[in-house]
């Protein structure tokens, strides 16, 4: 990857790694693999051992968000932003914080519906938000209502239901890259 060559300005920090508004400073490759082709963890391994063939079906750029138990929801925030606006999110700390505080709550607010919406998981893949939220408490030994009221402290953790609410609520696929 070719390094990108940005201005320095104030943004969550910088290093040799990360320009000054957070960015890391190289693009990151998404690699293509093929279906069917051959075993994904074989495929990812071999493009680890062998970069150059590897097929890039695009490129990303990776931004630094604060690690304060809600970057899920940060990330959230800053992938939303840019996709309603066009821009990159200004990562304005308080800004922030409020926009992620908002989505994690809509989340929460999904998987406590009391209408029981289908969550899609996928192209045909659904559960009820009433079954998506017992099975996220039960794997954290806590009640559907510990698990919500954990859930909407600003520094609990989101993970898959969460990802999954969202996605639904907002009517947008999200996706999530392994760096």
């Amino acid at each position: 990857a070719a390094a990108l060559e940005l201005p320095e300005g104030g943004g969550l920090g910088s290093g040799p790694l990360i320009d000054g508004d957070g960015f890391l400073r190289d693009v990151l490759p998404v690699l293509e693999y093929r279906e069917g082709d051959e075993d994904e963890n074989e495929t990812k391994a071999k493009a680890e051992r062998e970069p150059a063939r590897a097929r890039a079906r695009c490129y990303m750029r990776a931004r630094q968000v604060p690690g304060d138990g809600g970057c899920l929801f940060h990330s959230l925030s800053a992938g939303l932003w840019k996709a309603v606006n066009g821009t990159h999110h200004p990562m304005e700390r308080r800004n922030l914080k409020a926009q992620s505080f908002t989505l994690r709550g809509r989340a929460i607010d999904v998987l406590e519906d009391s209408r029981n919406p289908k969550l899609y998981m996928g192209d045909r893949e659904w559960m009820t938000a009433k079954n998506l939220l017992a099975m996220s408490s039960e794997q954290s030994e806590l009640t559907p209502e510990q698990y919500c009221a954990k859930l909407r402290g600003a520094h609990a953790w989101g993970g898959g239901p969460e990802i999954v609410a969202l996605s639904n609520a907002l009517r947008r696929p999200i996706h999530i890259f392994e760096l």
